[in-house]
């Protein structure tokens, strides 16, 4: 439509833009030249023959609705086979341009505003109306702060037809994820689409980014925003979770109701109210009273379920131990363990003993461990007198692992390392239960020889202090002549084939006696027992 053109009794003054549901003019009465407005052209529908008559009869409704958080509808009508609906002047600026111009409200001038959005929204659900199409350039701001709503009831009229123009990103930008999905709106899509709106108010960015609409759908259907105390670190908990409810993807995860909404948002209020964060609640004003149902009145836990636990009225639980449910198979579970206990089978000392004398006697300090846990301790508890001085070596071989163990423990090192000292430590111990002792001691000592002078580093200090303290540096053991032994013909044969100039062969059994024991903890003391000469064409480990 040009400047000048008629759209019933109105004249188009200023040249609109294309919104979602047709095309916006600023319009003027022809009968009434004082009286000017916005006229919403509405765009075609074909799907039904007889919508104008339709759209008549139902949008007669929105005559009548009268709330403060509304922007009048002042006429409705038809045109050329498309119907209009002319909304008062709006008394302000739109959201979207104050928002583009740096407007950043804190969270406590945001929640009056959150107040009277919510109070508009029940208004609207009580006369049978739905927004389900909030957009920042539908959305006005007067000069008392409060945001007043335009095009509300439209969707319903229009079905959950998706946005076609160049504003698709602005509505998508507050879509539900229902109607993003192509569902019917229902009550609770606006509580979402509200919650969008003060969550962008509160932190001053939008829950979601994107440069296309099919982006837009997919994170406002799958995608979780950052919570807005991330953004907000001042805002207290009950707003933070409130909002978050707001913006559950499952509609069931919302408010049941807009009086239910308004009725959490006074419990919210009255907590920040009460810790001195926020002033009394202001009362509305030219507002019509909304008489709710008492069906609709939340029990309190309702009421204050979106609250932490901090805000939540306490709660009264009957003892357990009270329920006979849980008495009576409690009672019986005790009598029957004491029953079993009484004809278990009781293992011998002898049968102890026999059991965990190989583990002990194993190079690897796991098994002591399972020795001591499994089979000596037993020992020690229900034969006192049976094996005495089995049981006290065992206990002195096993003690310096488990003091270790402790020691780990305290310093929390099973926790990720936070300094160098640390990680060096539990490699040596790693080492230590590997059966490494020697090379764990090693480590332990060049720690100490590191790092021993540095406060800050104290603990790591004391800790392998103790374990240089618990462990001692490994001797040859008994057996290890039986070792040497079995391993002197090798070296006689080694030096036969050699002598006799087969060094291939002489270089074979070196390679392979190499390969076997340089890693063994006991490598240097082997070599130097065994006088074993490296050949010059092979380098070898060195003690």
């Amino acid at each position: 439509m040009e400047i000048g053109e008629p759209i019933g009794n109105w004249q188009v003054t200023v040249a609109g833009y294309r919104s979602t549901y047709g095309h916006v003019y600023r319009v003027q009465n022809q009968n009434q030249p004082t009286q000017t407005g916005l006229l919403l052209y509405l765009k075609p529908v074909t799907d039904r023959e007889d919508f104008l008559d339709w759209f008549q009869q139902e949008s007669e409704t929105w005559l009548r609705l009268q709330h403060p958080g509304l922007l009048p509808v002042v006429d409705i009508g038809t045109w050329q086979d498309r119907a209009f609906v002319v909304y008062q002047d709006p008394p302000g600026e739109s959201l979207d341009s104050r928002l583009r111009a740096g407007w950043r409200p804190t969270w406590q001038e945001v929640l009056p505003i959150a107040y009277g959005l919510v109070r508009t929204v029940r208004y609207l659900h009580h006369n049978s109306q739905l927004h389900a199409g909030w957009r920042g350039d539908n959305i006005y701001i007067s000069a008392t702060g409060e945001l007043v709503l335009a095009e509300y009831g439209l969707q319903k009229l229009l079905g959950t037809t998706p946005v076609y123009d160049a504003r698709a990103l602005c509505q998508a930008a507050m879509i539900s994820p229902q109607q993003a999905a192509g569902k019917s709106p229902t009550k609770r899509c606006d509580f979402y689409s509200l919650g969008v709106l003060l969550y962008t108010l509160t932190t001053g960015r939008p829950p979601f980014r994107a440069t296309n609409l099919v982006e837009f759908i997919r994170q406002h259907g799958f995608v979780l925003p950052d919570r807005p105390n991330h953004y907000v670190p001042d805002l207290p908990d009950e707003v933070d979770y409130w909002l978050m409810r707001l913006l559950a993807k499952d509609p069931q995860h919302r408010p049941i109701s807009a009086s239910k909404l308004l009725q959490e948002f006074d419990q919210l209020w009255a907590s920040l109210e009460a810790r001195k964060l926020l002033p009394k609640k202001p009362a509305p004003t030219n507002e019509p009273e909304i008489v709710t149902d008492s069906a609709e009145q939340p029990a309190l836990g309702s009421q204050v379920s979106f609250l932490p636990e901090s805000a939540r009225p306490p709660k009264t639980y009957r003892p357990l131990f009270s329920r006979p449910w849980v008495v009576i198979p409690a009672f019986l579970l005790v009598v029957g363990l004491l029953i079993a206990g009484f004809y278990r089978k009781r293992v011998g000392a002898e049968e102890l003993y026999q059991a965990g004398l190989p583990l002990l006697q194993s190079n690897q300090p796991e098994d002591w461990e399972s020795a001591w846990t499994l089979y000596f301790s037993k020992l020690e508890a229900d034969y006192p007198g049976r094996y005495p001085n089995e049981v006290a070596a065992a206990k002195q071989k096993v003690q310096p692992l488990l003091e270790l163990r402790r020691a780990l423990g305290a310093a929390q090192l099973k926790k990720k390392s936070s300094n160098e000292p640390q990680r060096l430590y539990r490699t040596a111990l790693k080492l230590y239960e590997g059966g490494n002792v020697t090379a764990a001691r090693a480590t332990w000592q060049r720690i100490l020889l590191l790092f021993g002078s540095m406060p800050e580093y104290s603990a790591e200090i004391e800790l392998c202090r103790l374990a240089l303290d618990r462990t001692e540096t490994p001797t040859v053991p008994a057996g290890e002549g039986v070792r040497l032994q079995q391993l002197t013909p090798v070296l006689e044969r080694m030096h036969f084939l050699r002598g006799k100039g087969e060094q291939k062969a002489a270089d074979e059994i070196q390679s392979a006696l190499v390969a076997l024991y340089q890693d063994d903890p006991d490598w240097p003391e082997i070599q130097k027992r065994l006088a074993f000469v490296p050949n010059a064409n092979q380098n070898l480990p060195t003690p």
